[in-house]
């Protein structure tokens, strides 16, 4: 089995749950984003507890009808092409937190099989 490593970035974006933007949850309009600009991948999250820079703890209860809990929107995308995400992140910067990470891609090159 053949492989390579591909060096790539980690866009990962924090946010609550019930965030909204223009009557639309903000994690759903970034996915969409994504996905329309043509971003290789996304992916949101949800987390069972957390806080952030207000120390307010947001966990899930039993029998909350509207839980407002962490969301972690995770995009990689190539060296070449991550500025395309960050700029779809950066205008909703204001709504959480944003980091980018160093990461490697590995791709594994399927065998073709002997008939």
């Amino acid at each position: 089995m053949k492989w390579q490593t591909v060096t790539a970035k980690k866009l990962i974006f924090y946010c609550d749950s019930t965030q909204k933007i223009h009557h639309q949850l903000l994690y759903a309009k970034i996915i969409e984003e994504c996905l329309h600009q043509g971003i290789a991948g996304a992916s949101v999250v949800q987390c069972v507890a957390g806080y952030g820079k207000h120390a307010t703890l947001h966990t899930t209860h039993l029998f909350s009808l509207s839980e407002n809990l962490p969301i972690r929107i995770e995009i990689i995308e190539t060296e070449q092409h991550y500025s395309k995400a960050l700029e779809i992140l950066v205008p909703y910067s204001s709504f959480g937190l944003l980091t980018i990470e160093d990461v490697q891609i590995v791709q594994i090159e399927k065998e073709e099989s002997g008939s």
